[in-house]
């Protein structure tokens, strides 16, 4: 490597030479095409004569097919026969345009194929007329870039820099065309690692592929690991990639280390496979991330829908914006058969095709594909910052159809995501780096196969879930009155009845139009006559009332509109009898339709007397919508949990630091302030900490995280304690001038100590909107995703009654209507530490966290008897608004770091403590109240 550096200064400083004609965004479309030719120049320059006079000696002879014998004659799968090289074309300036064209033209018929998709040739006459092309040949023979002056490896980094400094000018997508080398190395050890017995056979030959690749990285980087591991052994390269440059840059490089050029393709490997009946050994690929799939969606889906598990695309479709999932698709299906030896692969993917997809989503079904089929070896998440276009998490799957017997059933996770240095200077997005050590440790935690802090081992069906549909009987009341015969005057099929599918211009269609008026009218009066028979309860009994009186008027009407009039006069009731249909079965009620997640290794009868039916004990599940989906979620098999210290050490420490500061700064600060020195906490009366008061009784929660909770306390999942709304909001819509006031003393930044009121924006909305979701007291806001405050679960206290508003888009709005909650309670739960991590070890995200509602109404909450939720939120906004305001005027009074900057994060610690042991019950503070 000592050569790389050196190499690619010498190269951009030639770019210099065409500034003028060129802009920087196309400087790459000069320099990486010579950069080429000067490379196989160095290559072929030692045979330039043999060449020469084998031609000649060929020439017109009986052989037609001379491309074996000058190969053999230049060592390499390559020649050129044009008596030119890069030292004669600076000999002629004058014909420097044309030499340089014989000279490319000049080069074997393949070779010129490859050359030929830099589309260089139309830049030659370009660069002449600027009088550039000259200085840049020249500059060019001034470096040796022969192999053995610039190894493949440094060839390889001379290229990727090259691109990435010449895209970074262009402002484009570096990384959409190689892959950080030691990532590689990473992928390529863990691919390798089980075959070390195999790989070191006499003589053995085995094939790679990859569908993406680009310059050929990985190519490059898996042919030197074989090299170095047996010399006599030989691993054939195949690749394909549809960007013409890198692809004429992989063909060039592969050229030259003898490879067979045949083996690397230009084209798209979905719909030009170039490859269609090969099986390879092993395979490798850096798809792109989180790209559509659109314009070969035609292609892509016909295959899927016409050949089924006979093509490429069998276990299902991925959402059109991201088309990552394909390419694992497509690797599986050159998979070798494992009587025939089998195939490993490694791919690297960001954290969509982990966790993207509900169950039955073409996502979640080939997931599912793959580990029913016991491909899925092992997941390992990589660290961020670590891809030159990108900073996100990146995870590298390791699939393969002949697992050792160890691994059968079996996937292992392992989370590598520590194992990185910071680079001294960062090279695009790309801030970190995995060096030798860490590389190693990583291929050893993952070829041990054991639990450890970094590894987790689980059988297959552990990733597996049912999503069951839970229904709960409709229950409706009926009656006439003429709120509800409005409703009836809305609805399509009654409208219907005065509607004609004749010219509305027509005589028969006004007789129509007017006789459909005449039943609508007969209708609602026969229904009238039942205004003073007050409520029903009892569907059944109503209908047959109804029926009555419309037979009394001679009218009969289709089944579609009697039943839609049996809807309109209806209002949900929860004291009315169960509707229930022909076989006497109850009906489902669509609004209380709820959806359970159940592992596929739990009974779901078990599960639902478990946890659904004791707090909904009417519901049951309709098996025939039961799905069956896969998904993995890394956050929530390695997340530690860190509890808060306990109260008494926080106040010894805010009562030593008090103490520090008075003796220590107290002059400092009565020379600049005026003011006397900011107030203590003042919860230590005898300079002793406190002993807080406890419950005298305490039971299991059932949850690590809570541990115990006072025995007369229950333990609730958020979806049967209170009703949960997505209110996204076309940001479109957004009123940002208006800001609604909505909260106090929410904490936004927690580690940054900020506190204070927060402004919601809020939009007007109007009709329905408004109704659905104007803001009342007592609600709670909490944000669904990481993007507004690098949070997840922030809280808000709807503090005022606000009518006519939607809250903004990043927000779910938690609905406090059930009587067993006080939504101040809940609004000071959300900030307790176990309540807290619930959510951040159930979020999932790619560029950031967010939180899905089924996994915020999934999360589990203490439930004191409703008046002890009181007394506890009465406490906690008492407390919490006095360590506010001393927070506050501290970072008023006092600038700079030091013994108060330390005070504010103990105080802040405190505060989050003592929430935390009031709402899990670790202190009891109804005394304190009163």
């Amino acid at each position: 490597m000592n050569n790389f550096g050196e190499k690619v200064s010498f190269i951009w400083s030639v770019a210099d030479l065409i500034r003028g004609p060129y802009r920087p965004n196309q400087y790459k479309d000069v320099m990486l095409p010579m950069t080429v030719l000067r490379r196989l120049d160095c290559v072929l320059e030692p045979t330039k004569d043999k060449i020469l006079e084998q031609q000649k000696k060929l020439s017109g002879g009986k052989v037609k097919n001379v491309d074996p014998i000058l190969c053999r004659v230049t060592g390499v799968p390559f020649y050129n026969t044009s008596r030119y090289t890069f030292d004669k074309l600076k000999g002629d300036p004058n014909n420097i345009a044309a030499n340089l064209t014989n000279y490319i033209k000049g080069f074997s018929s393949r070779a010129r194929e490859i050359i030929e998709h830099f589309g260089f040739e139309e830049h030659i006459a370009k660069l002449d007329k600027a009088d550039r092309l000259y200085l840049v040949v020249s500059k060019f023979c001034d470096i040796d870039l022969h192999p053995h002056a610039v190894s493949n490896i440094e060839m390889g980094y001379v290229f990727e820099e090259l691109i990435r400094r010449f895209n970074e000018a262009s402002n484009e997508e570096a990384g959409d065309h190689f892959t950080p080398r030691e990532v590689i190395r990473l992928m390529v050890n863990l691919l390798f690692l089980p075959d070390g017995d195999i790989l070191t056979t006499k003589g053995i030959v085995k094939t790679l592929y990859d569908p993406a690749c680009g310059t050929g990285g990985m190519l490059s980087v898996a042919e030197d690991y074989v090299r170095e591991l047996n010399p006599d052994a030989r691993l054939e390269v195949f690749g394909q990639d549809y960007n013409a440059q890198a692809y004429a840059i992989c063909g060039s490089d592969m050229m030259i280390k003898g490879q067979d050029i045949e083996h690397i393709a230009f084209g798209d490997s979905f719909t030009d496979d170039r490859f269609p009946r090969h099986k390879f050994d092993y395979m490798l690929a850096n798809p792109p991330f989180g790209v559509e799939w659109k314009p070969e969606a035609d292609f892509i889906t016909r295959e899927h829908e016409e050949q089924g598990f006979g093509g490429r695309f069998g276990a299902g479709l991925p959402r059109i914006n991201d088309g990552s999932l394909l390419f694992i698709m497509h690797m599986i299906s050159k998979m070798k058969d494992p009587k025939e030896g089998g195939t490993r692969l490694g791919i690297v993917f960001n954290g969509s095709p982990l966790f993207t997809g509900a169950a039955g989503s073409g996502e979640s079904e080939i997931r599912r594909w793959i580990i029913e089929n016991d491909w899925l070896e092992s997941i390992v998440a990589l660290p961020d910052q670590l891809f030159y276009n990108t900073g996100i998490y990146t995870y590298l799957w390791i699939v393969t159809n002949r697992k050792k017997p160890g691994r059968r059933g079996k996937i292992q996770l392992v989370d590598g995501t520590i194992f990185f240095k910071k680079m001294r200077k960062s090279l695009g997005n790309k801030r970190n780096e995995v060096c030798d050590d860490q590389r190693d440790e990583i291929t050893r935690l993952y070829g041990n196969l054991r639990d450890a802090d970094h590894v987790r081992i689980f059988d297959n069906e552990d990733f597996g879930y049912r999503r069951i549909t839970v229904e709960r009987p409709l229950r409706l009341n009926f009656s006439v009155e003429e709120v509800r015969i409005a409703n009836i005057k809305e609805t399509t099929a009654f409208a219907n009845l005065a509607s004609s599918k004749k010219r509305k211009d027509t005589k028969a269609a006004q007789a129509e139009i007017e006789e459909g008026h005449k039943i609508q009218e007969a209708i609602l009066s026969a229904l009238r006559t039942l205004v003073e028979k007050g409520i029903f309860k009892n569907r059944a009994r109503f209908s047959e009332i109804v029926q009555t009186s419309l037979k009394k008027a001679g009218i009969k009407i289709p089944a579609a509109l009697f039943k839609a009039i049996l809807m309109a006069l209806a209002e949900r009731d929860e004291t009315a009898d169960v509707c229930t249909d022909a076989k006497g079965n109850p009906e489902p009620d669509p609004e209380l339709r709820d959806y359970e997640n159940v592992p596929l290794k739990e009974d779901v009868d078990e599960y639902m007397k478990r946890e659904v039916l004791p707090h909904i004990p009417d519901a049951w599940v309709d098996e025939s919508k039961t799905k069956v989906g896969y998904e993995v979620n890394f956050n929530r098999y390695f997340y530690i949990y860190q509890p808060p210290r306990d109260l008494v050490h926080i106040e010894a420490d805010v009562a030593k630091l008090e103490r520090d500061i008075i003796s220590s700064i107290q002059s400092v600060l009565m020379s600049k302030h005026s003011q006397p020195i900011p107030p203590t906490l003042g919860l230590l009366e005898d300079s002793s900490p406190r002993a807080p008061m406890r419950y005298s009784e305490y039971r299991p929660s059932g949850f690590e995280w809570i541990g115990d909770i006072p025995s007369h306390w229950g333990m609730r999942r958020l979806k049967f304690i209170a009703g949960i709304r997505n209110s996204n909001v076309d940001k479109k819509s957004e009123d940002n001038e208006h800001p609604v006031r909505l909260c106090n003393y929410v904490d936004v930044y927690y580690n940054e100590y900020i506190t204070g009121d927060i402004d919601f924006m809020a939009a007007t909305a109007s009709g329905d909107e408004i109704r659905r979701f104007s803001l009342r007291h007592e609600d709670v806001l909490i944000t669904k995703d990481s993007e507004m405050w690098n949070d997840i679960a922030v809280p808000a206290f709807v503090d005022e009654q606000i009518e006519g508003v939607l809250c903004g888009y990043h927000l779910a709005l938690v609905r406090s209507d059930i009587k067993v909650l006080y939504g101040e309670y809940l609004f000071r739960a959300f900030a307790s530490h176990a309540i807290r991590d619930q959510f951040r070890v159930r979020a999932n995200g790619i560029t950031r966290f967010g939180l899905s509602i089924d996994a915020i109404t999934s999360a589990l909450f203490p439930l004191p008897p409703l008046e002890e939720q009181r007394i506890i939120a009465d406490f906690l906004r008492r407390e919490t608004t006095k360590i506010n305001a001393l927070i506050s005027g501290i970072r008023e009074d006092v600038n700079g770091p030091g013994l108060f900057a330390r005070l504010i994060k103990l105080l802040v610690e405190y505060r989050t403590a003592l929430v935390s042991a009031a709402v899990l019950g670790r202190i009891d503070v109804r005394k304190e109240v009163s």
